[in-house]
């Protein structure tokens, strides 16, 4: 069995950009509908004056001749304004102005004022109670998660035609009209939120619910039934017509081509030799490549988001703003041991291999009676947490497992793979909204 696989060739490496620029060229063929959705970063101004980083999506036909329903969606401090974009899209084709929004200090939005300012609900039912192609008698609101709280809190709360949480905390469980429709995950260890006949339960995880099929569907249903203008026919098809799940997939598929692509170059530079100079080209040119393909394709040239539903690659500036020098060297040690090695017999390893089997063997006896239960091994002895600890560490080390053997077996080689490997998974990792829904 041989350890290393070697570095990629020029051919290759060439090769899995093409395919990226390819999916990428597709993933943004989808957010936008084929040209028919406008998608636009924007500031939503609260009443103080203060900026709430925001979201715009606007089908081709919205204008002031004819105004469409919108709907706003709050992720409270589980994500940002990209959160949830591929729900935005769901709605946007079947004609609704969507705005999707993010707290203070999430994202690009500044830190929160030492004093009170105007609840982003109600900076967000401003902006779009006030726009010329949207009808303001048909304003929708979704929260999902701690979200719900800022939406009671909203002054604006009840202004909204129709609303729905979903898997809002147990807090919440009582004292809201009837007419909230409320989705909760069927398992999770949290008391299912119950609210009179408006309350679904979903077959889901508590993470899940964002991306479930039956989530978006009941979303679509319910507003398309409380915000539908009359005679709207031809913009509305059915619910259970989705491409969030396949853009989800897609974006997946990028950024594991772009790890790959990183990795193979940084095998490339490196590989033959041990120079100094080469093994801190190795580290540099690697992950310029990697900010800078996500910057211009994330954020200049097509708009194209990379990642998970939860969190996508950020910005240079995004990192510098909430750069953790402890998560840092956390995850730069740990790929660095990870990439150490020990000989058995004929065949090397690397101490990825080992964390990674152990880790997939731990993950399926613990997460394997959520099949036949309603939550898993870790949950039901109150330590649910440490299950998504297991899965991270797992995942990293099965990742650098792989991309290790993109080098050419040099201890300055695997080096300066695991260095970049590192770098990028934090971040991939660095201030993810995902972390709050566990």
């Amino acid at each position: 069995m041989k350890i290393f696989r070697g570095p990629l060739s020029i051919s290759a490496i060439l090769i899995l950009f093409s395919v990226f620029l390819v999916t990428a060229g597709l993933s943004r063929f989808i957010e936008t509908d084929s040209g028919n959705i406008l998608i636009h970063d924007i500031d939503a101004e609260s009443y103080e004056g203060f900026m709430y980083g925001a979201r715009l999506y606007r089908p081709l036909q919205a204008s002031s001749m004819n105004q469409r329903p919108s709907v706003l969606l709050i992720f409270g401090t589980a994500g940002d304004r990209y959160t949830g974009d591929h729900i935005a899209m769901e709605f946007a084709r079947r004609g609704f102005v969507v705005l999707t929004m993010e707290d203070f200090s999430r994202g690009m939005t500044g830190p929160e004022p030492d004093f009170y300012t105007e609840n982003l609900v109600d900076a967000g039912y401003t902006f779009l109670a006030t726009r010329s192609f949207t009808d303001h008698s048909r304003i929708g609101l979704a929260a999902f998660y701690d979200g719900a709280y800022k939406a009671v809190e909203a002054a604006s709360f009840s202004s909204f035609a129709s609303r729905a949480f979903i898997c809002p905390p147990s807090g919440l469980s009582s004292g809201l009209p009837d007419d909230i429709l409320t989705l909760s995950a069927k398992y999770e260890s949290l008391p299912a939120y119950r609210n009179s006949s408006a309350s679904l339960m979903i077959p889901a995880f508590h993470s899940g619910m964002l991306v479930n099929r039956s989530v978006l569907s009941a979303l679509a249903e319910h507003f398309q039934k409380e915000l539908k203008i009359p005679n709207d026919t031809p913009f509305w098809f059915d619910a259970s017509s989705q491409r969030a799940q396949l853009l989800i997939g897609l974006r997946m598929v990028l950024l594991i081509l772009l790890l790959l692509i990183t990795a193979g170059i940084s095998g490339r530079i490196s590989a033959g030799g041990g120079k100094i100079y080469k093994t801190a080209a190795a580290v540099i040119v690697p992950l310029l490549i990697f900010q800078g393909t996500s910057e211009i394709m994330n954020f200049f040239l097509i708009s194209v988001r990379i990642g998970s539903p939860f969190h996508y690659l950020p910005r240079l500036v995004q990192l510098r703003k909430h750069f953790s020098l402890s998560l840092f060297a956390g995850i730069f040690i740990f790929a660095q041991l990870i990439g150490l090695r020990f000989r058995k017999g004929a065949r090397t390893f690397f101490i990825s291999d080992c964390i990674a089997g152990a880790g997939v063997i731990l993950c399926t006896a613990f997460f394997i009676p959520v099949l036949f239960s309603h939550t898993s091994v870790l949950g039901s002895i109150g330590i649910e947490n440490a299950q998504w600890i297991l899965l991270i560490i797992t995942v990293l080390s099965a990742a650098g497992s792989v991309l290790f053997r993109l080098s050419d077996g040099k201890r300055t080689s695997v080096f300066a793979s695991a260095a970049v490997s590192g770098i990028m998974f934090y971040c991939i990792f660095c201030s993810l909204p995902a972390a709050a829904l566990f």
